[in-house]
């Protein structure tokens, strides 16, 4: 006796976009509203996902400002709890703000930093609802790379082919898979080069109960299914949290900040609580500002030496280290040239920071009666005019923050020290006189490192590549080593050079450019650098908007050169 036929998939009806957006983002505070070709991030996400036309779109957000800036385009927002632990939290609160009778079939949360996702990459993520037998779906990528099919950092789906785009999810790891059936999810902190890019998108049938308090994913009974459809651009990272419910696996897709997603001490045991960034210094300590402006969830662990910092990183004790490289008045810092090269260490990202000399001293003192300031050799340096005009005596000390304690221990009235404004309130130091720098424009710029290579997303945004090598002492070495970054167009915006164990017959280079590995011009270059040089690549990372700003500031002063020449 033969089967009736099964009935036509039900159309799908009532769908509702989410797009969580965080304020109090660990690696970018404020990206919700950093301005993307003159529109607030949140807007272009909001714009593109509406553009999908599946359904009504609300921002999900923390933040008063970013429901301002939304409703300003003529969009809608919700204010969620701003102390959420995931966006997957902040998601289910606002559907129950948003949906309080549990109208809405279907459910898509769109990743709230992705301005450049396809509308299709969106409309794609609902299509395997249109099967009645699955309640949850997500967009994936094949895996065309070797390194990724065992790199601990991508989360692979294991599944059961359905078509030739379509996956029915068995489950998810970041363990080796079998590789004839999994593809990659994108991953907080995992931007496999040479991997089609999916979307960061995920849609779901919403099963919930009215005095329902779990905040985990909206799938409940059936099981999860992959959508396989590539997406025409690439997107950031996104986590994908697997969670098990009734024994079967569902997702949730979040943004997260480029932190490794786990820790192993040396010995190989998993580390919990929180999570740690090192500093060379003492608290107070310029590095330390950085630290906490950048990751302020972290905690940020002082470190004698920079060879500390790149031991703890190497032994597990800490997750990520802010390290100085480089300062517009002083040059580069000379021990890291020596040490990153040498270690197994990445760089996943950069911070400048405007530095700003205080001079201190011990409360009722005076500046007419300080005769001799303490401070780290290139804080003298940076302030020298300043110290001579006010005819102040500088005294080398160990650094910064170190010298102000010392100066707090010493309690003497005629002694001052030059740090930060956090070494003062530190310290319990008064500070005599502000800002006391010589140039304005005196910056730091610190590189993020970490174990993991964490590389960003080609094609996001703009984005940094830092990579060290090797020529031999011989005519025409570099002119050679370096020739293909002229013919491909690709800008070199840092070059500098030292020996190699104090030999005079080789050199080695560290160099930053402009551009991803996975560019055609980048490409090129550096193929065409492997054939004179030995190099490797020490980190692949977004770009910090200030470049971008002192590019603006360069153009503007050009002109009114130009206009002045007139």
């Amino acid at each position: 006796m033969s089967r009736p036929p099964a009935p036509p998939p039900a159309p799908i009806s009532r769908t509702l976009v989410l797009v969580p957006a965080r304020m109090t983002a660990t690696r970018l505070p404020g990206k919700p509203l950093a301005d993307i070709a003159g529109v607030p991030m949140i807007v272009q996400v909001w714009r593109r996902a509406t553009e999908a036309g599946i359904g009504p779109v609300v921002v999900a957000a923390d933040d008063q400002r970013i429901v301002d800036v939304v409703e300003a385009a003529g969009g809608r927002a919700v204010l969620t709890d701003p102390n959420h632990p995931s966006g997957s939290d902040r998601i289910f609160e606002a559907l129950r703000l948003v949906d309080p009778n549990a109208e809405a079939e279907v459910v898509v949360n769109v990743q709230g930093d992705l301005p450049t996702i396809e509308p299709e990459a969106v409309r794609a993520a609902i299509r395997p609802l249109e099967d009645p037998a699955v309640d949850i779906a997500t967009l994936t990528a094949a895996i065309v790379r070797d390194d990724e099919k065992t790199n601990p950092n991508v989360v692979k789906v294991v599944g059961a082919p359905l078509g030739p785009s379509r996956l029915r999810a068995l489950y998810f790891t970041r363990a080796t898979a079998p590789m004839a059936t999994v593809r990659s999810i994108t991953t907080s902190g995992s931007t496999p080069t040479g991997a089609p890019r999916s979307s960061a998108s995920c849609a779901c049938r919403p099963r919930r109960s009215r005095s329902a308090r779990s905040s985990s994913s909206c799938a409940r009974s059936r099981p999860a299914c992959a959508s396989t459809s590539k997406s025409s651009r690439p997107c950031p990272s996104a986590s994908i949290r697997p969670r098990i419910s009734n024994g079967r696996a569902t997702s949730s897709a979040t943004a997260e900040p480029p932190v490794p997603q786990r820790k192993r001490t040396a010995k190989g045991q998993v580390m919990t609580g929180r999570k740690k960034i090192v500093f060379q210094g003492e608290p107070g300590a310029n590095s330390h500002i950085a630290c906490r402006e950048v990751y302020p969830d972290f905690e940020a662990v002082p470190c004698a030496t920079f060879e500390d910092c790149f031991a703890a990183l190497e032994n597990g004790s800490a997750d990520l280290g802010m390290i100085p490289i480089e300062n517009s008045i002083a040059g580069r810092v000379a021990d890291i040239h020596h040490l990153l090269p040498r270690s197994d260490l990445h760089i996943i990202g950069e911070y400048f920071l405007p530095v700003r000399h205080q001079l201190m001293a011990i409360k009722g003192a005076t500046l007419s009666g300080l005769e001799m300031v303490q401070s780290h050799p290139q804080a003298l340096g940076q302030c020298r005019e300043a110290l001579r005009s006010m005819g102040l005596t500088p005294v080398v000390g160990a650094d910064t923050a170190g010298s102000a304690r010392q100066i707090s221990e010493l309690n003497d009235p005629k002694r001052g020290a030059i740090a930060s404004r956090l070494a003062a309130e530190i310290y319990g130091l008064d500070i005599l006189k502000q800002d006391i720098e010589d140039e304005a424009h005196n910056t730091t710029r610190f590189i993020i490192l970490s174990r993991e290579d964490l590389r960003a997303a080609y094609g996001v945004a703009p984005t940094m590549t830092t990579f060290v090598f090797k020529v031999r002492n011989v005519p025409a070495a570099l002119y050679k080593a370096l020739g293909g970054f002229a013919t491909s167009g690709v800008n070199m915006t840092r070059l500098e050079s030292y020996m190699i164990d104090g030999a005079f017959t080789a050199t080695q280079f560290m160099a930053d450019v402009e551009g991803h590995p996975d560019e055609r011009g980048l490409a090129l270059a550096l193929q065409e650098l492997g054939f004179f040089a030995e190099y490797r690549i020490l980190g692949v990372y977004r770009s910090s908007p200030f470049r971008e700003r002192m590019k603006d500031l360069d153009a503007a002063r050009a002109d009114r050169t130009k206009i002045k020449g007139m």
